[in-house]
């Protein structure tokens, strides 16, 4: 398996297996490459960014964050998360659905068949993702 791009919502971007810039000059550029690329084919980025939407589909995020000064309001915050009626994680956030669930703190992934995370469980941190 070979890496290609990573990315987090703090807008850190990471093209290829080592990266001494994770947030954005080393992305300016190769974007830039891909806009000038774009340009020599007669189309625009927003135009790539279009058909890339009709290839794929569309993925839209709301993140947001909350600060607490201690532990035990961070862990029920959490615990509301993880204890829907039906003793699971809730279907829907905001009025969106949930798709799947990913709780690095527990080592689960609602996406993976088994529902074992690949990525490594943290126990100590609170960290799930919809």
């Amino acid at each position: 398996m070979e890496f290609l791009f990573a990315y987090e919502v703090e807008i850190g971007f990471l093209f290829g297996s080592l990266s001494f810039d994770k947030d954005g000059i080393r992305t300016a550029a190769i974007f830039a490459e891909m806009a000038e690329q774009l340009r020599r084919e007669g189309k625009f980025v927003a135009s790539h960014l279009a058909e890339l939407r009709k290839r794929y589909g569309y993925y839209e995020m709301a993140n947001s964050y909350f600060f607490s000064s201690t532990r035990e309001q961070i862990d029920d915050v959490f615990k509301y998360l993880r204890s829907a009626e039906d003793s699971s994680y809730h279907k829907s956030i905001g009025g969106f659905k949930v798709a799947s669930v990913r709780d690095i703190t527990l080592g689960l992934d609602s996406a993976i068949p088994g529902g074992k995370a690949i990525l490594p469980r943290m126990p100590n941190d609170q960290v799930i993702c919809c």
